[in-house]
């Protein structure tokens, strides 16, 4: 899965959101998100990323991949960011 960054083509306006590794959105990470805007994982490097609405993105590092899935399957993607990723994983602001 990758965070691709995406340019509306009459607006121009700015967005991003989450592809597999087909290169295809996922839509069920599309329509869940309400003030984050993707949720997105490099296994090869232990990274999760997270986008917000206002479009600031955050990297945490050493995340495992557990917790990555425990993430997508959390019924409330802001209480699991609060409770369960932002107290254990350092995290820089990447944009």
């Amino acid at each position: 899965m990758i965070l691709q960054r995406v340019v509306m083509p009459v607006s121009e306006a700015v967005s991003w959101t989450v592809l597999g590794d087909d290169g295809e959105p996922i839509e069920p990470v599309e329509s869940y998100l309400s003030y984050l805007a993707a949720i997105g994982y490099d296994s090869s490097a232990a990274q999760l990323f997270v986008q917000f609405r206002t479009v600031a993105v955050y990297r945490y590092f050493r995340v495992p991949y557990g917790v990555y899935l425990d993430f997508m399957a959390a019924p409330s993607k802001g209480r699991f960011l609060d409770w369960c990723v932002r107290p254990r994983f350092s995290f820089q602001r990447v944009l």
